[in-house]
């Protein structure tokens, strides 16, 4: 329970109503790294909240290649859009990446009572707000940088998704081999030294 009023802390809007079918609503999951939360052609309806660990959205290519598109840590919301919002199989899978704790949230429930209790409304406007403001910033990632550029703001921004995250899924967020990806995070490095030795 108390994770559940941390979460909804940015919502302070809603009323003990809201709140009551919220945790309804609500059920924890764990996950083992490399499990699955849900699988392309599942109907997956929960909204993911992490609490502890790491999940990577990912689709695979028609040459049958992974592709990370997403990373996720704690404080971070995911789950299959095809499926809460227009009932249709996932199109992505979704897989721990660490050991995970999570707390997941039925739409469905949601949906349901939304007539009865439009702050539920609000509170789902704000989170598609959030998801279309990270699509964007996903655009900007790949149609304005060069990979070596993409490698900087992952360190920059985020900088302990290098400690956490697998290099293949990070060359893969990134848009690179492993390889690439390797030769990448020396040639940055090399420029550090060369810096700080000047």
């Amino acid at each position: 329970m108390q994770e559940l009023i941390e979460l909804l802390k940015p919502y302070d809007f809603l009323g003990p109503e809201e709140l009551k079918i919220i945790q309804e609503a609500s059920k924890f999951q764990h996950l083992k790294i490399e499990d699955h939360l849900f699988k392309a052609g599942d109907y997956f309806y929960y909204m993911s909240f992490i609490l502890k660990g790491a999940l990577r959205l990912y689709e695979i290519s028609s040459e049958g290649e992974e592709r990370t598109i997403y990373i996720a840590t704690e404080g971070s919301g995911l789950g299959s859009m095809e499926t809460m919002l227009r009932h249709e199989k996932s199109r992505r899978f979704c897989q721990a990446v660490e050991d995970c704790t999570l707390l997941l949230l039925d739409t469905r429930i949601m949906r349901a009572k939304e007539k009865q209790y439009p702050l539920l409304i609000q509170m789902k406007a704000m989170d598609m707000e959030k998801i279309l403001f990270n699509l964007s910033e996903r655009l900007s990632f790949f149609a304005l940088r060069s990979p070596e550029e993409r490698f900087m703001v992952l360190q920059e921004n985020y900088p302990e998704l290098l400690n956490r995250i697998p290099q293949k899924y990070l060359a893969s967020y990134i848009g690179v081999s492993t390889v690439s990806f390797s030769r990448i995070k020396a040639r940055i490095q090399q420029k550090k030294q060369s810096k700080s030795g000047s």
